[in-house]
């Protein structure tokens, strides 16, 4: 089987999705006789982050007008030339959708689409205008035409279904590939992070936020939580302790505003903005932390926490994460959005009140809980069935939904 992903962009851009994709994307290269190509726009870091994609082929093709928009006339006769059985879409409101609707129209290509969290209703506010006319002018057509649309949870199942699509939908979560334990030592780790932080790491224990640095994030009420519990507790040893890491890269100048309110607040010896962490940095800030932290308004399926488990570190983060079976398994503590963090705090107080031992026990369940029901082979294979099912008829596999 050829299987094309197409996505807007096969770097960072991306986001979350970009790990969620070039895992799945890896995994399926395992079957045999199977040939996977990743097509994407070429942005700024496409060309650094080509390597994320390894062993498998990546085409990107130069964009046309605004870059958010993915304009990309090119990419139809990369794809044409692939010669896929199938492609698997992760084009919404952007410009790859009218690709692929275009092959789907003259070639009678089948394909999957993943919406990626996309069409719930905090994401759709956001440049609504512009994704109304977006609508009309592709994104319906690519709607309407998707064999099967793929949800990462019952959550966004529910999301799909109040946008009004009718599609068969196939639920199936995002995977982790789980680091081997022990590969680098903790201090080693640890050391390097500190030449990163500066004055601000040595002896303090670590609550990580890593990801895009954006407003839907949560981020000013997390700071806003942060500084109570600072306000509130004074010199108390137990809370002194422990430092907020945000980390991740940049969107319309969001981290200024976060470093802002953090000086307005006084706490800039409690919060430290690393920047971005990738490959070996990255790896070093998970193994460091003592926790991570996920305070987001929206999400599909975060792939940080799923990483954060798979390093063995207890979890915070909102419902709205979509991983309640984390709050079931004992590896997540559960906050809420409010004005200005005020439900959040609860929820940080649990955690700094917890001993070493039960933050190791909540993450060791974090741990288990992504090898049992969140590795890459697994869910790839459940990929799988839904591929062949779009492509021969038969049964549906299990994990697809009419309803």
């Amino acid at each position: 089987m050829n299987v094309a992903h197409v996505l807007p962009w096969i770097s960072r851009s991306a986001g979350g999705a970009l790990g969620a994709i070039s895992g799945l994307a890896k995994a399926s290269q395992a079957f045999e006789g199977w040939r996977v190509a990743v097509f994407g726009s070429q942005d700024i870091f496409a060309d650094e982050d080509r390597q994320l994609w390894h062993p498998l082929a990546v085409h990107t093709a130069p964009v046309l007008g605004p870059a958010r928009l993915c304009c990309t006339p090119a990419m139809q006769r990369m794809v044409e030339n692939f010669g896929p059985d199938i492609i698997h879409s992760a084009a919404v409101w952007t410009w790859q959708a009218a690709v692929i609707n275009k092959l789907h129209t003259r070639k009678e290509i089948p394909f999957v689409l993943s919406t990626h969290g996309s069409l719930d209703r905090w994401a759709l506010r956001r440049s609504a205008w512009k994704k109304a006319i977006a609508l009309q002018l592709f994104q319906q057509k690519h709607f309407d035409h998707a064999a099967c649309i793929h949800a990462l949870s019952e959550s966004e199942l529910a999301s799909i279904r109040e946008f009004g699509l009718k599609n068969p939908v196939c639920v199936i979560p995002n995977g982790i590939e789980i680091p081997e334990e022990g590969e680098r030592p903790i201090g080693e780790g640890r050391q390097s992070l500190s030449s990163r932080l500066g004055s601000l790491a040595p002896g303090r224990r670590m609550l990580l936020y890593l990801g895009r640095i954006h407003p839907k994030k949560g981020l000013i009420n997390l700071i806003h939580a942060w500084a109570a519990i600072c306000d509130a507790e004074g010199r108390n040893r137990r809370f002194e302790d422990w430092l907020l890491v945000i980390a991740g890269w940049d969107e319309w100048g969001h981290e200024r505003e976060l470093r802002t309110l953090t000086e307005q607040r006084g706490i800039q010896d409690k919060i430290a903005f690393p920047g971005p962490q990738f490959g070996r940095e990255k790896a070093e800030i998970y193994r460091s932390c003592d926790a991570f932290v996920l305070p987001s308004f929206s999400e599909g399926l975060p792939m940080v926490v799923l990483e954060a488990w798979a390093y063995g570190k207890p979890v915070l983060m909102t419902p709205q994460c979509n991983l309640a079976e984390g709050f079931t398994a004992g590896a997540a503590i559960r906050i809420e959005q409010g004005a200005e963090g005020r439900n959040m705090e609860a929820g940080l107080r649990e955690l700094l009140q917890a001993s070493s031992s039960d933050l190791q026990a909540m993450g060791a369940k974090g741990r288990a809980l992504v090898a049992e029901r969140f590795t890459w082979p697994k869910i790839a294979g459940e990929m799988r069935s839904v591929y062949e099912w779009v492509l021969g008829g038969g049964a549906a596999p299990s994990c697809v939904s009419y309803s």
